[in-house]
């Protein structure tokens, strides 16, 4: 990753953790990270009956990831389905495309778009409900999506101001 890049994550993060009053150096990391992990794991329990439809191939991996927008969001948005959907995007980019990274973020971007996802979390309080609303470890745990949920919206309104 590039240091500017790097740079402007880690200020990001400092900046939210501030916001919220979470002092990093009171939370002990290494049971922060176990209750984490295990959380995940409990998560992943819970949404294994939708990740097990979430099945993809190297040679149909848009489609696939259009497929698996339609399966998660067709009854509805909720918060474990943007992580599990993010999740699975992110697994796809990692095992088969490793590709042009610009047009897999504008291509998860128009799935935000299509399925109403930004506007659901808009309508939740942005994506900073999400830390309110959950403890500070599970906030800490959400940062990752958060960040990449900043980059998926940057992506978008790039893409516009480009269109026009």
């Amino acid at each position: 990753m590039h240091r500017k890049t790097q740079g402007v994550i880690y200020e990001s993060i400092a900046r939210i953790l501030e916001e919220h009053d979470i002092n990093i150096e009171k939370i002990p990391v290494s049971d922060e990270i176990k209750r984490i992990a295990n959380e995940l794991v409990d998560l992943s329990k819970n949404s294994r009956h939708l990740y097990k439809e979430l099945i993809v191939c190297e040679s149909n991996t848009n489609k696939d990831m259009e497929d698996a927008a339609h399966r998660l969001f067709g009854d509805g948005i909720n918060w474990e389905k943007i992580a599990l959907f993010l999740h699975f995007a992110a697994s796809c980019y990692m095992a088969y495309t490793r590709g042009d990274i610009v047009m897999f973020v504008r291509t998860v971007a128009s799935y935000f778009e299509r399925f109403h996802i930004q506007e659901w979390v808009e309508n939740q309080g942005g994506w900073e409900a999400l830390l309110k609303a959950n403890s500070t470890a599970i906030a800490l745990g959400a940062l990752g999506a958060v960040c990449l949920g900043a980059l998926i919206i940057g992506g978008v309104m790039y893409n516009r101001r480009r269109r026009k």
